[in-house]
Formats: structure tokens, sequence, C-alpha cells
């Protein structure tokens, strides 16, 4: 009989360890590290490149013979230059490559996790409206947990490879599951979708025995999570399971060698000292192959390289995040003290406040600029917007001294408004006795008295433009009599 795996993480198992660095310019940490080091892999072959190139001329300066015979190779750069170039774009081309693929396996693992977390906390959620026993509740929320544990660290073996079977990933009490599961995981080659069904089964059996009372279309949103895990999961796996093409990494290579090979012969025209071709075969050699030893370190994002990502301390963090739902501070709903509603009310009625004023401060500047145009001196007109700039911050506003001052009546200043009785003009009464009483309106404040002390002062549209307006024969009576002072309110600003 074929024993269970062991769970706890054994002292040889892999323990890659992103590296963590210090961000900054020509930072010396930075520089000076060679462990994980893409430019320290590639820098013996560059080193080699160099010495190569410095003794071929310092070779050539001893023979003529030689020296002739390179400086005949290449008599014209454009061919080394084509070369160079398109070799850069084969090596930047798999570069991008590798960059995308190791982001596009971080993002899908991440969605991966956070769909199964999501999935135990909508479940422990379900089982606060259970009237089921409280041991049957506590036993389906730790299997619950347990298997969620198994389900991410299955999904992370899986995609940090088949061949490596020594890695074990920590997974929360997996020895409390009955011992022909852990048989079955262990023999089953697709241990990520077996227990993904098995959640599905445990989630459908505590909804028949009591467990989950909830109603089925928000039940629904489990088995919606799972699917979203197992979507994530498998395109996290392409990653692994489809590498980068072979003629690709071929051509790169063979192109790789060749420039290597060619480079210090180039560089021996270039230059007149050995010094010099070595350095500059060393710098030109260095930057491919520095280039192409990224494109390697970032071709699969879960493999053993110091620059994977590390799943072991995802697996870590998520047991965390798992266990937190299984503690007493997760059952815990917040509750609002008793003066945080006032607290509340309060805030909400001052910003309410600062938005009318606001709107009070934007409509008495319109008004300033429409009647206060061409009117006055300029001492004025800057005095007159000042006092309306000004009057919102002298005054505390509030609700039915601002609505007051919205809802009055509007009125041109100075301008006759005749009555209209069924749409047609109608004289208005030369005295109190004749015409209607005229309509009760609310006492205005002291602040809509000084609005009104203000415009009744200010010139009327007819005298800034140096006319009159005119009247007809049956308003000309009218005219003569004093017309009443206008209600406060606001002035639209519509020019005759």
């Amino acid at each position: 009989e074929t024993p269970p795996p062991a769970q706890p993480r054994s002292p040889d198992a892999h323990a890659a360890a992103m590296i963590r660095y210090t961000r900054g310019t020509f930072n010396l940490s930075v520089l000076t590290r060679v462990h994980g080091s893409a430019v320290a892999k590639a820098l013996p072959h560059a080193i080699l490149c160099g010495i190569f190139g410095a003794a071929l001329k310092y070779a050539a300066s001893l023979d003529e013979g030689m020296d002739q015979f390179l400086s005949n190779i290449l008599t014209n750069n454009a061919a080394y230059s084509s070369y160079s170039v398109l070799m850069g774009f084969l090596i930047v081309f798999r570069t991008q490559l590798s960059y995308n693929r190791f982001w596009d396996g971080c993002k899908h693992v991440k969605d991966m996790q956070a769909e199964i977390f999501v999935t135990g906390s909508n479940l422990v959620a379900f089982c606060r409206q259970s009237k089921a026993d409280t041991l049957k509740i506590e036993a389906f929320q730790g299997a619950m947990v347990r298997l969620l544990s198994l389900l991410h660290a299955a999904g992370l073996a899986s995609l940090h490879g088949k061949e490596n079977v020594d890695f074990r990933q920590e997974v929360i009490d997996a020895q409390g599951l009955d011992r022909d599961s852990l048989h079955a995981i262990y023999d089953e080659e697709c241990k990520f979708e077996l227990i993904l069904q098995w959640v599905q089964a445990m989630t459908v059996d505590a909804q028949i025995n009591g467990v989950l009372v909830i109603a089925p279309p928000i039940l629904s949103r489990i088995f919606q999570n799972l699917s979203n895990a197992l979507t994530a999961f498998y395109s996290a796996y392409r990653v692994t399971e489809v590498p980068y093409p072979f003629p690709y990494t071929q051509a790169t290579e063979i192109l790789l060698l060749c420039h290597w090979l060619v480079t210090p012969t180039v560089m021996c025209n270039f230059t007149t000292k050995p010094l010099w071709t070595g350095i500059f075969s060393f710098l030109v050699t260095l930057i491919c192959l520095s280039l192409n030893k990224i494109a390697c370190e970032l071709e699969d994002p879960f493999g053993k390289d110091i620059n994977d990502l590390n799943l072991e301390e995802m697996q870590s963090d998520m047991n965390k995040r798992l266990l937190m739902l299984m503690t007493p501070c997760a059952g815990i709903v917040p509750t609002l003290t008793p003066t945080a509603t006032q607290v509340i009310k309060k805030l909400s009625r001052r910003s309410t406040s600062q938005d009318i004023e606001r709107k009070l401060t934007r409509t008495m500047s319109l008004w300033v600029e429409d009647l206060g145009v061409g009117q006055g001196s300029e001492a004025e007109l800057s005095h007159n917007k000042g006092v309306q700039t000004e009057q919102p911050r002298q005054s505390s506003t509030t609700f039915s001294e601002s609505d007051k001052f919205l809802d009055a009546p509007v009125r041109l200043s100075g301008v006759q408004q005749p009555a209209e009785v069924d749409g047609e003009p109608q004289q208005e009464p030369s005295s109190a006795n004749e015409g209607p009483a005229e309509p009760i309106r609310p006492e205005p404040s002291a602040e809509a008295s000084a609005q009104k002390s203000r415009r009744s002062s200010e010139p009327t549209f007819g005298e800034a433009d140096g006319q009159q307006p005119a009247l007809s024969a049956a308003q000309a009576p009218a005219a003569a009599v004093a017309a009443p002072a206008p209600a406060p309110g606001r002035n639209l600003g519509v020019r005759p």
C-alpha cells in the first residue's frame, strides 16, 4: 500500500525566495549583487570574448601580414551593423515575450488565490443563518478550510512541474482528512480538479443537510468562484506547459554564437590599440548575452530559479488567510455607537451647506458680471465684485435662508413687469384700493435685504445702454406710478 505524502516541508525542499531589493539609481547593493544576476551569468563569456579580441589585435600589431589580412576582412561596416540590428531585434522579441509570460503567470496565480479565498469566505458567511447543530457547522467549516488549502497547494505543485516530485507544500492539517481521501489525492494525476470536485460536492451536501440555509441563486456564487479559480489555474498552467518556441530559441543561440566569433575580428579594424579592442568586444558581447539571459530567467516564473515566484510563500499566505476565517473575530459584525449616527448627520449637513454656499457664490458672481459690465467706474465694479464674492463667506448660510433666497421671485431690476391675465397684459392699479391685493411674501432676511438694496442702487438694463424701455399707450399711465420694489432673488442675467 502506497503511503500518503508527508505534508510538512522537508529540509531539502525547494525554497526559492524572490530577490527583494532597494530601488534607486546606481544603488551599490544592486550593482554588486551576483546571486540571481543575469549580467553575472553573461560575464564569463563576455570576458573571454574581450580577451580574444585583445590578443588578436596584439598579434596583428606584431605581424604586418596578419594586420593586412584583418584589414581586408571587412572594408565596410554596413554588413556587421545589419547583422547586429537583426540579432538585437530577435533578442528583444524574446525578452519581451518572456516578460509577458512572467507577468501573465503571476496575474493568473493571484486570480486563483482570490477566487479560492472568496469561496471560503462566502461559505463561512453562509453558515451564519444555519439552524443545524453547532458540531455539524464546525465540521463543515473545518473540512472546507482543509480542502481549500489542499486545493491551492495542489495547484502550485502542478505549476511547479510534474518532474519535481520533491516539491512539498505545507497544508492546513491535511492529516485531519480521512486516509482514503489522502490516498486518492496521492494516486490521482489531476489533483487540482479532484479536490475542486470535492469542494463542490461538500457544498451540495451541506445544503441538503441544512448547514447552508441560503437562497440557491446566492449559493450559485460558490460554484462560479470555483469555476473562475479553475480558469485561472489553466491560464497559469499554460505558461508552464507551453514553453518558448524552439525555433526562436535555436535561432537566437546560433546568432549569438556567430556574433561572439565575429565581434573581435571586426573590432580590430575599428580600434588602434589592443586594450580598446578588448574593451569594446567585451561590452558588445555583454549586452547581447545579458538580454538573452534575462529572457531565460523570466521564461518560466514557476521554476527553481532565484528570480521565479516564491510558491511556498504564496501557500503560507493562503493558509494564514484561510485560518483567519476560523477565528472568533471573523464572526463579529461591527456596530455603530449611539453617537455615530449624529456624527454622520452633521457631516452630511455640513457638506450640503458647503455645496449651497458654492452655488450662491457662483450665482452672485454671474449677476455682478451681467449687470456691472460697462456701468460705473472701475473702482465701483471692483467694489461690487468684492462685496458679492465675500458675502457667502461672511454669513453662516443655513437651509432656511438659502432656500428663501433661491425660491424668491426673480425680477429684472428697474424694468416694469406688467401683470398678465389670460395671456393679455393688464394695467397695474394706480392706487392700493383699485387693484387686487398684493400676494403675501415672506419677510426677507437681513442677507436678502442687503442684496435688494445693492441691486436697487444699480442702473437698469435700459439705462446702461443709454435707452429708455418703450412703453405702449395702455402702459403709459401705469409708468407714472412708482413700481414696487423688486423682490429679493437671483437675477437671471438675461440681456434685453
